[in-house]
């Protein structure tokens, strides 16, 4: 899910405008999940024009072993064309 708030709250902090929350079974109670189910992308007011770039990064690093990919590296937050 992503969500176009006035402002971000969230679990994670990753890059500026947008956090996420994942959430998934806490098979052993330990209060930590042991695998993710569910993201929540919160995209702060000045990240709206870009949503898409903040949920790609959001999918990049809940995804990708080895950090972001490469267009979602920079602080250029380039439009969707360009990745």
């Amino acid at each position: 899910m992503v969500a176009l708030r006035e402002s971000v709250d969230c679990d994670a902090i990753g890059v500026s405008s947008s956090c996420a929350h994942w959430d998934g079974p806490d098979v052993d109670g330990d209060g930590t999940p042991e695998y993710y189910t569910d993201v929540r992308v919160v995209v702060a007011p000045d990240g709206h024009d870009r949503a898409g770039w903040h949920a790609g990064y959001w999918l990049g690093k809940s995804l990708w072993t080895h950090g972001v990919p490469g267009p979602f590296r920079s602080h250029e937050r380039p439009p969707a064309s360009r990745w």
